[in-house]
């Protein structure tokens, strides 16, 4: 057995072997079931404990035959919710919310949520949302969430509704909320798709623990990871490292290539405990730069050169979008009906094989095109409401992605293979089975996941390659403010953050307006909106950009060439700076002074050249003052030069400004 030396987190900090006996620490007690903090949540005792709005009532409706909430609108302006105080919630855990709910008639959507209500002035200041529209017999709902540091300075609440404006009638059973069962989140975060090249041998690992363990403990805990390498079950190599702000950095130099496991146990060395194990694959290679990856600085290589991802969503890849798009500054498309795609533009699935979706691969890549195949719709209907199965005669979910990524990923047109658009933490182990799956098909081509809730990250890190986020701030005429980017962001950054502050991250920008959803009160983006969202996603560390959607252009009170024209001007913004997110180079130095609002502002250096980019988050007046050792001008006049190296930003509500020489 050969010992192998450790890299501190962040840094070569220090050398120390593997020794440690931890064999023999002992394995945790079986933990308690966890309680319900939802008083008579399924509804035995009938109202006990709960505030019922006018429609609401208990009775044998419930799951099961026992009783259950029924509620019924007929007045669709009757906004009525069903409510109760919410007690026990302590800070820094991390809790589930859990419902059923049955539904009648189609289209009404039901949520379960709990709100949080500042007890200085009683006033609503954040809360945590589960709906479904599903009519299946019971419609099982949960979330995740974490409580804050001062989760006591806030009244909590769990509650029940039917959408506004709509009527109908819904049931409702089995409401809790409990402390979420302590679990060990660990992924490999670099190098991508869970290798490791024979030379240096390193990788990085993420370790967060999600909610809380409970052992006996003498003293905090001192968390360690024991990482042993398997080959046909034999421990090849061993290694023992400390985890430092949810990090660990492992060196296996010299491992002879193949496909192995790392064998993963958590440790308490101050309390002497085995916390928790598992197993993640690790796939041993020599150095080669073919394929597509995300190198250490987050950067996408396609083939062993840079590669910035500027793309698009669109439903089906026909002719007629690849003519207006052959010619604009986007390089990559995301097709929602990829498995449907076939040279007279998508039908029915029966038809569709992998000769007709290699045709179109065969135009978008003479254009010049790169492909994100989606594979989000092959999982069973357990999953999806609606899955695109059976495809080509298979049934089964893995038979078809088996199919279809075997089939495809020599094509020179693939980037990346799309395995979850927004899909649900309680599915996350169908989701950790399929990255794993079409990484060991195609260890060339990583998977991308998108998630439009912060929570399900953690829990779900080790089911992709590359992380995707798609908050949308315009959700209305009165949106002024992108503050769920801000918030999106950090919490990616907290999770997926690798080599101290880098991000395997694409985003997924908004440039629809809601109105295409069925929502009048939406509206259309403007131009430099557009430009500022997606300034501030790359100001946070984004290195790919695939927006959404080009089906709805021309959608929501905007004719399609006003709002191709918005679209455009976006692209062009970003590739302009598509050598300065690509560049390796320091970072020039720079000073922000805020003076007003929210702003944000990162520099970027191709050669002499400078950009730095400078987004106001809104609502209200943005203005900050910027030092740099630079001759800058404004790019689109947000920027005056306040004094030599000196220059003052001002903006309304969401804002942007790019400063270059």
């Amino acid at each position: 057995m050969q010992r192998f030396l450790l890299i501190l987190t962040g840094i070569l900090a220090g050398l120390i072997l593997y020794g440690e006996d931890w064999h023999d620490y002992p394995e945790l007690p079986v933990a308690p079931e966890p309680v319900n903090l939802v008083r008579n949540g399924g509804f035995e005792n009938g109202g006990d404990g709960w505030q019922l709005g006018s429609g609401f009532a208990v009775d044998s409706y419930g799951r099961g035959g026992g009783n259950g909430l029924r509620y019924e609108r007929r007045d669709p302006a009757d906004y009525q919710v069903a409510t109760q105080e919410l007690t026990g919630l302590r800070p820094n855990i991390q809790y589930t919310l859990q419902g059923a709910v049955q539904i009648a008639p189609a289209n009404a959507e039901a949520s379960i949520y709990v709100e949080a209500y500042r007890k200085s002035d009683g006033k609503y200041d954040h809360g945590f949302y589960v709906s479904t529209k599903a009519l299946a017999d019971w419609n099982p709902l949960e979330i995740g969430f974490d409580t804050p540091a001062d989760a006591g300075a806030y009244h909590w609440r769990v509650g029940m509704y039917l959408a506004r404006e709509q009527t109908g009638s819904l049931l409702f059973d089995e409401i809790s909320v409990t402390e979420t069962r302590p679990e060990w989140s660990v992924a490999q975060l670099f190098p991508m798709l869970e290798r490791i090249d024979t030379s240096a041998g390193e990788l990085e690992l993420a370790s967060s623990v999600l909610g809380e363990f409970r052992y006996p403990q003498k003293s905090p805990p001192v968390w360690r990871v024991a990482a042993e390498v398997l080959a046909d079950g034999r421990v090849e190599a061993e290694a023992l490292a400390p985890v430092a702000a949810e990090r660990l950095r492992l060196a296996f130099p010299g491992l002879v290539p193949g496909e192995k496991t790392l064998r993963v146990t958590l440790l308490d060395t101050a309390n002497r405990y085995r916390v928790a194990s598992a197993e993640l694959p690790l796939r041993v290679r020599e150095n080669s730069t073919a394929g597509v990856t995300i190198d250490e600085y987050g950067r996408t290589l396609v083939d062993g050169k840079p590669f910035l991802p500027l793309g698009l969503y669109l439903n089906y890849p026909m002719k007629s979008e690849l003519a207006r798009l052959k010619n604009s500054p986007f390089n990559v498309i995301m097709p929602y009906a990829s498995v449907r795609m076939r040279p007279d533009g998508g039908g029915e699935l029966a038809a569709a094989n992998l000769n007709d979706i290699c045709a179109v691969l065969d135009w978008w890549h003479e254009a010049g095109f790169k492909v994100i195949f989606s594979l989000k719709d092959l999982y069973p209907a357990t999953v999806l409401a609606a899955p695109y199965l059976p495809w080509a005669d298979c049934t089964d979910d893995n038979e078809a992605v088996t199919l279809l990524v075997q089939g495809l990923k020599g094509h020179p047109a693939i980037l990346a293979w799309y395995i979850c658009d927004e899909m649900s933490v309680r599915h996350k182990d169908r989701l950790l089975d399929r990255r794993r799956l079409v990484n060991s098909l195609d260890p060339e081509h990583p998977t991308w996941a998108v998630f439009m809730e912060t929570n399900i990250i953690a829990p779900t890190r080790g089911g992709y390659d590359i992380l995707g986020v798609d908050p949308y701030p315009i959700r209305s005429g009165s949106s002024d403010n992108m503050r769920t980017i801000v918030d999106f962001m950090v919490r990616s950054r907290e999770r997926m953050r690798f080599h101290g502050d880098r991000l395997a991250m694409w985003t997924v920008p908004q440039i629809f307006g809601y109105q295409a959803y069925g929502r009048p009160e939406g509206r259309v983006p403007s131009a430099d909106e557009m430009i500022a969202m997606t300034l501030l996603e790359a100001i946070f560390g984004a290195k790919g950009f695939v927006f959404y959607a080009d089906m709805d252009i021309g959608k929501g009170g905007v004719g399609f060439d006003e709002h191709w024209a918005r679209v455009l001007r976006l692209g062009e913004v970003m590739k302009e700076l598509e050598p300065f997110l690509l560049s390796i180079e320091a970072e020039p130095e720079f000073k922000l002074e805020v003076l007003s609002g929210e702003v944000y502002a990162r520099a970027f250096r191709d050669g002499e050249r400078i950009r730095l980019l400078l987004t106001g988050v809104g609502p209200g007046t943005a203005k900050a003052i910027i030092r740099i050792d630079a001759e800058l001008t404004s790019r689109h006049g947000s920027t005056r030069q306040a004094a030599p190296g000196v220059y003052e930003f001002t903006g309304e509500n969401i804002c942007f400004d790019i400063l270059g020489n």
